[in-house]
């Protein structure tokens, strides 16, 4: 990805945005902080040709979400019900369960650089609005479906990829999943995880932007720094010591009244165990 000095601007521009969605209390305001990462992001990688068509996905994705949340934040509705609907603009600009169909799409157009952008600074303000709205039993409930499905459906969709990103775009439907649920117990944990996520996804995905690695199987002359990829690629796997491992244990300790939830929880662990594994262990048997 090629840096203008516009760039600099879009990207304050992006990061004001969360700034104003945790400080305030006006729902135009909150609007207002949800737009301006989408006037921030689009203009830095819409520069890039084959970025084009997941740009105008992401637009479009992106405008049905804050349509539908300011649509309901004026409605005349009862407030649970305003709520309700809120979240599910929230879910669709997260690409949570049931829609997250169009994440892997938009990541396999964006350089690496701009699927850090999408699954980090991108999500934050979204997030910080269903915590606000998750204050009644419906829509906890939702929350709760929804990121338990989250995990289960990033968990299975990424299996069987072979290529990085739509295995990123997957592993961040499956982490986003686990924030979400969080956000139920405690913001402390929620702020813990999102902070451990961040921190391995910044490490992750500047170490393949520098190695142009887009296949699970790479030949490994063509890969530098191989065993960093693996290691990094192994902490987002949550298994000590890793960082994500003690969010993940409070997260079903104080889940412990749900088995069904934690039942999946540890499905879904189970499974992306397995993906990350089979896209380390290939690349580190071949320079045996």
């Amino acid at each position: 990805m090629k840096f203008y000095p516009s760039s600099f601007v879009f990207f304050c521009l992006a990061l004001s945005s969360v700034f104003m969605v945790f400080s305030s209390n006006n729902w135009f305001i909150l609007w207002v902080g949800l737009e301006l990462p989408l006037l921030g992001f689009i203009p830095m990688f819409s520069l890039e040709k084959a970025s084009m068509e997941g740009m105008a996905k992401y637009f479009l994705v992106q405008a049905m979400g804050s349509s539908m949340f300011l649509a309901f934040s004026l409605s005349v509705f009862a407030d649970y019900m305003n709520c309700i609907f809120m979240i599910f603009g929230m879910l669709i600009k997260l690409g949570l369960f049931p829609f997250f169909q169009w994440v892997p799409s938009v990541m396999s157009s964006l350089t690496w650089v701009g699927c850090l952008f999408l699954l980090t600074i991108q999500k934050l303000g979204p997030l910080g609005l269903v915590v606000l709205c998750s204050s009644g039993p419906e829509t906890m409930m939702i929350i709760l479906v929804s990121g338990t499905m989250s995990m289960l459906a990033g968990g299975m969709l990424g299996f069987n990829q072979v290529l990085m990103k739509p295995l990123m775009a997957y592993s961040s439907v499956v982490h986003t999943g686990w924030i979400l649920n969080s956000s139920l117990l405690s913001h402390m944990l929620t702020g813990l995880y999102v902070l451990a996520y961040f921190c391995l996804s910044i490490m992750l995905f500047l170490v393949l932007s520098k190695n142009k690695m887009l296949s699970v199987v790479q030949r490994s002359d063509y890969t530098k720094n191989l065993w960093l990829v693996s290691v990094l690629l192994l902490g987002m796997t949550g298994l000590p010591p890793s960082p994500i491992f003690i969010p993940k244990v409070l997260l079903m300790w104080g889940l412990i009244g749900y088995p069904v939830v934690i039942v999946t929880m540890v499905l879904s662990t189970c499974v992306t165990i397995y993906f990350y594994f089979n896209s380390v262990i290939p690349n580190l048997t071949k320079n045996q």
